[in-house]
C-alpha cells in the first residue's frame, strides 16, 4: 500500500514557508539570529524527513556503491535497482513497456566532479508483471581521486514524469599500502562465467537462496605474492525485549536488545599473479538473520590468534586488509521487517501489554503465526502497518534499527505528516486530523560511510491513543 507523500515546507534556506504571515516573521528573524551569532553553517540545510520525503516514500530504488584500486585514482562502480512496480508501463503489440532517466552525480563541496546520464528500458509480456516485486539494475563505472563526496541519484519515469532522488555522503578510499582489497560484492548469482557476482544492492536477500557469493580483488605491490585469506561470516539474531512500553513523555530513543550469534570461518591461501587477484567464496544454508562479512588478507609471514579475527592478526599495518559487508537475510513471503520476531517485535507500538507479552513469550513458530492472525483479527490495516516499519528501517536505521527510533516510531503509528518545519537542530512534524504536532532534535554524524541523524523527542500520550484506536477493530 502506498502512502501520500508529505507536503513539505522547507528543504532548504531559501525555501519558501507557507505558514501565517506572523509565523514566517518569526522564523524568518530566528534564522536571522542564528546567523548572526554562527550557529548555522554555510551548507544546504534539510530536514531529516523532508530530506527523505523527496528522495521517495518508500525505497523505490536502490543503489551500492563499490571502490577498486585503479593507477592512483579510485575506480567508483555504481550500482543502481529500480523496482518494475514505481514504474508507468505503457501497453503496446508486444506487451508493456517503461523508460526512465538517471542522473547520477559526485559533488565535492559546490563543484560537480564527475557526472553521467542514461535511459533504460524495461519489457514485459504480461500486466502482472509490471506490478511484481522485480527489479531492473544498472552498472556504471567513474574514476574518482580519494576524498569525500555528496552522491546524488534521480531516476525519472519518461510516461509519468515522476521524480525519485536519494543521495548519501560517501567516502572514496586510497589504495596505497603493499596490500589492498576492494570492496566486498555480496550476492546470490555469479555470471560471466563465475568471474563476476552480481551484487544484492539493497542489502537484502530472499531466504531460500542456496548460496550467497562473496568476491572481492586483491591486489599486491610483489608478482607472485603468496597470501592468507580469512572468510568470516556472521549472523545476528535480535531477541525480543519483554516489558512494558517506552515511556514516551521521557523521550525513546530507542534500545539495543541482546543478540544470539553465530560465524562460520574459512582459510585459504592464494598466489597472486601479475599483482592482480580476484577472489570468490560461497556460503551455503544462509538463513534469515542479520549478517556481518569479513574478509582479511596477510602475508604468508604474518600470524594471526586461534579465531582468526582480523583484531587478532600480529603483522605490520601494511601487511594486512580488511573488508567488511553487512547484508540481511529476510523471509519469503512475509512482510519486509526481516522476521516473524522482528514483526512481533514491532507490535510493541499498538498492542496492548498482555497481548504483547504473549505474542513475545510464544515458543514455536506456528504458535508466533497462530498468534499474530489472531491480533491482526481485531486489528486493521496490516499490510501498511508493516510497510511503515519497512520504512522506518529503510531511512532512519543507523546505530539501531528505524523502527525502534523515535521518528520511526511517530512514523509508524501517527503517519506522515502533513508539513514539516525545518530549523538548525530542530524539525516539526505537524498533522491536522486530529491536530498534533512533534518536535525532535537532532544531531548528525558520519556512521560507517552514511550520513546519519540521531533524533529524540517527546508526545503527549494523551494525543497519542487518538492515532493508536484507529489500528484497532470496533
Amino acid at each position: 500500500m502506498r502512502e501520500v507523500p508529505i507536503k513539505s515546507n522547507c528543504s532548504s534556506l531559501n525555501g519558501t514557508m507557507k505558514l501565517g504571515a506572523w509565523t514566517s516573521c518569526c522564523i524568518f528573524l530566528a534564522l536571522c539570529a542564528a546567523v548572526i551569532s554562527g550557529c548555522t553553517s554555510s551548507r544546504r540545510l534539510t530536514c531529516l524527513y523532508t530530506e527523505s520525503q523527496v528522495r521517495s516514500i518508500s525505497p523505490d530504488f536502490s543503489y551500492d556503491t563499490f571502490y577498486y584500486p585503479s593507477d592512483g585514482k579510485t575506480r567508483v562502480e555504481l550500482f543502481l535497482q529500480v523496482g518494475y512496480f514505481v514504474l508507468n508501463f505503457v501497453r503496446d503489440a508486444d506487451g508493456y513497456s517503461a523508460r526512465f532517466m538517471v542522473s547520477a552525480l559526485f559533488w565535492a563541496g559546490e563543484e560537480v566532479m564527475k557526472s553521467e546520464t542514461w535511459t533504460e528500458n524495461v519489457r514485459v509480456a504480461s500486466f502482472e508483471e509490471t506490478q511484481a516485486r522485480t527489479y531492473t539494475v544498472s552498472r556504471r563505472v567513474f574514476l574518482l581521486d580519494p576524498g569525500l563526496y555528496r552522491l546524488s541519484i534521480e531516476v525519472v519515469d519518461e510516461s509519468s514524469g515522476r521524480r525519485m532522488q536519494k543521495g548519501i555522503t560517501v567516502g572514496v578510499p586510497k589504495f596505497e599500502k603493499p596490500i589492498s582489497m576492494s570492496s566486498l560484492t555480496v550476492g546470490t548469482r555469479r555470471i560471466q562465467k563465475g568471474q563476476y557476482v552480481l551484487p544484492t544492492v539493497s542489502g537484502e536477500i530472499v531466504d531460500g537462496s542456496d548460496s550467497v557469493f562473496v568476491q572481492c580483488e586483491v591486489n599486491s605491490s610483489e608478482v607472485g605474492q603468496q597470501l592468507h585469506v580469512t572468510y568470516r561470516l556472521t549472523s545476528y539474531r535480535y531477541k525480543m525485549r519483554l516489558g512494558t512500553k517506552p515511556d514516551f513523555l521521557a523521550g525513546f530513543s530507542g534500545w539495543n536488545d541482546p543478540q544470539d550469534s553465530s560465524s562460520v570461518t574459512i582459510d585459504t591461501v592464494v598466489t597472486v599473479p601479475n599483482r592482480r587477484l580476484v577472489l570468490q567464496q560461497s556460503f551455503g544454508n544462509v538463513r534469515e538473520a542479520y549478517y556481518r562479512l569479513s574478509v582479511t588478507v596477510r602475508t604468508a609471514d604474518a600470524s594471526t590468534g586461534s579465531e582468526g579475527s582480523e583484531a587478532e592478526v600480529h603483522a605490520p599495518l601494511a601487511q594486512i586488509a580488511v573488508a567488511t559487508k553487512a547484508f540481511v537475510v529476510r523471509p519469503l513471503g512475509f512482510p519486509k521487517v526481516v522476521s516473524i520476531e522482528d514483526q512481533i517485535a514491532s507490535l510493541v507500538y499498538i498492542a496492548r501489554e498482555s497481548k504483547y507479552r504473549s505474542l513475545a513469550e510464544a515458543n514455536t513458530v506456528e504458535e508466533k503465526r497462530r498468534l499474530l492472525e489472531e491480533f491482526w483479527s481485531t486489528h486493521v490495516d496490516r499490510d501498511l502497518y508493516y510497510e511503515r516499519v519497512s520504512y522506518a528501517n529503510w531511512y532512519f536505521t543507523c546505530k539501531t534499527e528505524g523502527w525502534r527510533t523515535f521518528p520511526g516510531y511517530i512514523y509508524i503509528v501517527v503517519g506522515p505528516p502533513a508539513t514539516v518545519e525545518c530549523l538548525p537542530g530542530v524539525e516539526r512534524w505537524f498533522y491536522a486530523s486530529p491536530a498534533l504536532e512533534i518536535s525532535f532534535q537532532w544531531r548528525e554524524e558520519i556512521e560507517a560511510e552514511r550520513e546519519c541523524r540521531f533524533t529524540y523527542g517527546r508526545i503527549d500520550p494523551y494525543l497519542l491513543e487518538r492515532y493508536l484506536i484507529r489500528w484497532r477493530k470496533g
